[in-house]
């Protein structure tokens, strides 16, 4: 019987052995998933981080979704990424705006300032076609100036009276409009590999003291974006400046010109004088 005894012993000793070992492997493993579910999604939240500091801002913040302290993290990086995409949005804009500027100060004549406006605007816009209209306030119309990628449009006007057309009421409105529904037959967007239709039409106008000083219009293969939207209003205004500029020194130049020209008249009248004086005393 003590023989009996002893290998029942030991086989509950053997027994509770393999069950103190398979708890013993159950909490490694579990130790183990635990410490992945949280190591791993660290990780990654943190190589999300390193992007952003890099200046990935397209990097997409996983784990968002849940009310775990990870899910809470995950939020706090989207929220510093959402602050990160303001800031270069606001950058973007700015930077571009000072590059306007400077092109546009060069500009001595309507043409040039048209085509150094609309030719610097179409490659941040993504534009696929673009023009601009003056106001000319002698004929009392809005008159093509410039123009970049531009082929054809049906019933193609050089200038339009105010409210006349999508420009002219764009100008007679004073406020920019955005069409998402182009006709197939008003303009052509062309390339050297082959010409479609536009996607979205943006038509937005100049303005000074609420006067209207000309309208531009862009066509797009794509719908413009938030961040291209506030570029071009926030570019209208640095053009109604330089425009103005642009004619007060057309201004001082014309009354420089009729100054010298008078004076001119001036020595002419007194040397014509001098000599009748002379031959008079002769």
């Amino acid at each position: 019987f003590g023989s009996i005894a002893d290998d029942e012993q030991s086989g509950v000793e053997w027994r509770l052995g393999l069950l103190g070992g398979g708890l013993i492997l159950l909490g490694l493993l579990i130790t183990r998933f635990v410490t992945r579910s949280i190591t791993v999604p660290l990780d990654q939240l943190r190589q999300v981080m390193n992007d952003l500091a890099a200046g990935d801002l397209a990097v997409e913040v996983p784990f968002r979704d849940g009310d775990t302290e990870m899910s809470a993290m995950a939020r706090a990086v989207q929220v510093f990424k959402e602050a990160a995409m303001r800031l270069e949005s606001q950058r973007w804009i700015k930077a571009n705006l000072a590059a306007l500027g400077t092109a546009l100060q060069g500009a001595e004549a309507p043409r040039d300032f048209a085509a150094s406006a609309i030719g610097h605007l179409m490659p941040l816009l993504g534009g696929g076609a673009g023009v601009i209209y003056l106001w000319n306030e002698e004929s009392k119309l809005l008159e093509l100036q410039g123009s970049w990628g531009f082929k054809k449009r049906r019933h193609l006007s050089t200038s339009f009276q105010m409210g006349e057309s999508l420009v002219g009421q764009c100008a007679l409105e004073r406020t920019s409009i955005i069409l998402t529904e182009v006709p197939e037959d008003y303009l052509r967007i062309v390339s050297g590999t082959g010409e479609a239709s536009p996607r979205s039409i943006l038509v937005a106008p100049i303005l000074s003291r609420n006067q209207v000083r000309g309208v531009v219009e862009v066509a797009s293969f794509q719908s413009f974006t938030s961040d291209q939207q506030a570029l071009m209003e926030e570019a209208l205004p640095v053009m109604a400046l330089n425009l103005e500029i642009l004619d007060r020194n057309h201004r001082t130049r014309v009354l420089l010109e009729r100054t010298q020209q008078q004076a001119e008249e001036l020595r002419a009248s007194e040397e014509e004088l001098r000599a009748q004086s002379d031959q008079l005393h002769s």
